[in-house]
């Protein structure tokens, strides 16, 4: 059984932040794959660099992006079981914010579909964010679907492990 693990902007911006990008780096090449959905890419660098965000954050995380540490996935929202999964999670989310569906992040479902669609093929999936509110939603929905295989890592733990390592 492969893997895959699944990254939000949550971890690349604080990984960054921290100067740990070069660990993560080592920590994302260890596994067999690590991907982003479309709206990471945009959220880290696309939108800084349109914003005129003059520091160099957006190209250090860009280049995990062009030596392919990280690659850039398109959702398949096709199969029914990935769709029903999204609009679970979404839902969920926007009952427990008391806010409207439409209002949900677009990065958040992106990574509900890609770790939704590897758990259906039989994949180990760990998806990396930090959201609480998304975690909560997306364990529930996934046990009560019976999809099993998804590792769910808190970035800042990540970071904070990463961190560590550094100063030993």
């Amino acid at each position: 059984m492969a893997g895959v693990r699944i990254v939000d902007s949550s971890l690349l911006i604080e990984a960054d932040h921290r100067k740990v990008l070069g660990p993560l780096e080592a920590y994302l090449r260890s596994s067999v794959g690590a991907i982003a959905p479309p709206r990471v890419y945009e959220e880290t660098v696309s939108e800084p660099k349109s914003l005129g965000f003059s520091g160099s954050s957006p190209s250090r995380i860009e280049r995990l992006f062009s030596d392919n540490v990280v690659t850039i996935e398109n959702p398949d929202y096709s199969e029914s079981e990935v769709s029903d999964t999204v609009d679970k999670v979404r839902e969920c989310i926007a009952k427990k914010a008391e806010k409207q569906v439409h209002l949900v992040e677009l990065a958040d479902l992106q990574l509900v579909a890609l770790a939704a669609s590897y758990a259906k093929k039989g994949e180990r999936v760990e998806l990396i964010f930090r959201d609480k509110l998304l975690k909560d939603c997306l364990a529930s929905v996934l046990k009560g679907k019976g999809i099993s295989g998804v590792t769910i890592t808190d970035s800042s733990m990540l970071v904070r492990e990463l961190l560590s390592k550094r100063h030993v």
